[in-house]
């Protein structure tokens, strides 16, 4: 094996011009060097292909469909247009620190070959208040991923490296699922290989900057009809009939959630609390952290939201700190 292999990264894009070069410079500007990224333009109806074909470096390489496949479509584009044994995805209105594709790699190369996946933690900045806070969510490693996410755990794609042999045998993305793509392929990545988390920050999520279509209950709904159509004999199986429900109903409290915090965001205070008892109501009950999480915006504004993760953050430093010692 080469001492230094490629990487083949894959940024899906969609009339994301005004971000998109955010995304790529932080690509190429990464410290490990030998990899070649490919964007995978949605068929957007603005100017990406402008942008993207003026930035001038050989390790770029622009694909244009002609029709709209999705998330899941336009990423399975990217993998089969691309030869690196390694692979990553960079959403396009995300990005990486420099020594993000340097740390994944170096452990991945050394890491026994039933791990398929690593993954590392993330900030979340906020472009309306250009606050950029940690998100210390929970890291999961080993047989301890498949139990979790039949829990409702997921992690963010942008966070992950992966090997291409087990990412093609699984069969890559599913370009049915109108969203959660990247949690349907964990669910069965996890069936075959070992992820390990790597507990440092080097990513950059940007929330917060519009309604994102994430956060859009109906396709989220859809996405949901569509996963259980095809997992629901062994969810049933593994975890029964009532916390497969139960799985449903934290999806949709996730995306309840999400777009309360958005309408919160955009100062839509009230209409954001009515949403968080619409979500009470759908899929109770909330969990008290992530309750607390969503309404201290809505009540007290973002000012307080944001010195709550900032005092948290420091906690976790401290505790983490002490336990080193």
């Amino acid at each position: 094996m080469s001492a230094t292999p490629l990487v083949s990264v894959i940024i899906p894009t969609y009339n994301r011009a005004h971000i998109i070069e955010r995304a790529i410079r932080s690509v190429l500007n990464q410290t490990y060097p030998n990899l070649e990224l490919c964007v995978v333009d949605d068929a957007s109806t603005d100017n990406t292909a402008e942008v993207v074909t003026a930035i001038s470096d050989p390790r770029l390489h622009y694909i244009r469909l002609t029709q709209n496949q999705g998330g899941g479509g336009a990423r399975n584009v990217g993998i089969e247009a691309t030869t690196g044994m390694y692979i990553a995805f960079l959403d396009s209105d995300d990005e990486w620190l420099p020594p993000m594709l340097e740390r994944l790699l170096t452990y991945l190369m050394q890491a026994d070959r039933r791990v398929g996946a690593v993954y590392c933690d993330y900030y979340v900045y906020d472009d309306v208040q250009q606050q950029l806070s940690l998100t210390r969510s929970p890291m999961y490693t080993g047989r301890e991923v498949y139990p979790q996410l039949l829990n409702g755990w997921t992690q963010a794609l942008s966070t992950f490296l992966l090997r291409r042999c087990p990412l093609v045998a699984v069969g890559m993305f599913n370009p049915r699922l109108p969203r959660m793509q990247d949690y349907e392929l964990w669910v069965r990545l996890a069936q075959i290989c070992d992820f390990h988390a790597i507990d440092e920050p080097l990513v950059i999520k940007h929330e917060f900057a519009s309604a994102q279509t994430s956060r859009n209950l109906t396709a989220i709904n859809r996405a949901l009809d569509i996963f259980m159509e095809q997992w629901q004999t062994m969810l049933h199986r593994d975890i029964g009939v009532a916390k497969t429900e139960r799985l449903r109903q934290i999806f949709l409290q996730y995306a309840y959630l999400a777009h309360a915090m958005t309408l919160s965001e955009h100062g839509q205070r009230w209409k954001a609390f009515q949403t968080v008892i619409e979500c009470y109501h759908a899929t109770k009950p909330i969990p008290l952290k992530r309750l607390i999480r969503v309404m201290l915006p809505i009540l007290f504004g973002y000012r307080v939201y944001f010195f709550a993760l900032s005092l948290q953050s420091k906690l976790v430093r401290w505790r983490n700190g002490r336990e080193a010692a």
